[in-house]
């Protein structure tokens, strides 16, 4: 178990663009996402994990992280990475590819209790799903966006949450003022491949060009037959 007690740079832990010195069964605690802050200073992503068994992340904040391809605040990719994120706030990372505040590349894990606001990115500015398991419970995607720059592209979105294959269950969770770019669909979920299972959340206030809420894109990969949008 890893605690911090205090604000910290991802470059003090790390070095810069460094990965984390993790292993299997690694937990990192703070006292609380506003006073246990890890902040990219807008120059660096901030945590990375790779093929890393048991992470747990919890009650801490993620802010200010820049990447210039996937992952700005938190990375999980692939492995076999397992994970769990809770009560944790993703505050103003942007990532220029995808993933602003998660990127999650084939690994699985459970997000709770958690905030995303302000992340933005090409597409997915909170959270890009791929190729993984993941599950979100009672967690708040506020104020996120997309910028990528096209008159019209439906390929790209998905503000909050864009899912590129695997599955998706989010649950008792709320979508607020999400934003898409004017030619980008899926303000609040895109589901570019995958299953997505939404039980007891609101989407409130988000915008897009099209799917305000959420977006099945129609013409999706061979291999991603069978994808659906379950919705109770």
């Amino acid at each position: 178990t890893r605690d911090w007690s205090s604000d910290v740079c991802s470059s003090d832990l790390y070095g810069h663009n460094g990965h984390p010195d993790s292993a299997d069964g690694v937990t990192i605690e703070g006292d609380g996402p506003n006073l246990t802050v890890l902040d990219g200073r807008g120059d660096y992503y901030v945590m990375y994990f790779h093929g890393d068994d048991d992470i747990v992340i919890k009650d801490l904040g993620i802010a200010n992280g820049y990447e210039d391809s996937w992952g700005a605040g938190l990375s999980f990719d692939g492995g076999s990475t397992s994970f769990v994120v809770e009560n944790v706030r993703f505050d103003g990372n942007y990532a220029e590819n995808g993933g602003g505040g998660l990127y999650v590349w084939n690994s699985s894990g459970v997000v709770r209790d958690s905030l995303f606001h302000a992340n933005g990115s090409e597409w997915g500015g909170a959270i890009v799903v791929e190729n993984s398991d993941i599950e979100i419970q009672n967690s708040t995607f506020t104020e996120n966006y997309t910028d990528h720059e096209s008159d019209y592209d439906p390929v790209y979105g998905g503000a909050a949450i864009y899912l590129y294959g695997g599955t998706l269950s989010v649950e008792g969770s709320l979508f607020r003022d999400n934003k898409t770019d004017p030619g980008s669909a899926g303000a609040a979920i895109h589901v570019y491949a995958g299953s997505l299972v939404v039980d007891d959340s609101d989407f409130i206030g988000n915008r897009a060009f099209q799917g305000a809420a959420i977006y099945l894109f129609a013409d999706a990969p061979e291999d991603g037959e069978g994808d659906s949008v379950v919705i109770t």
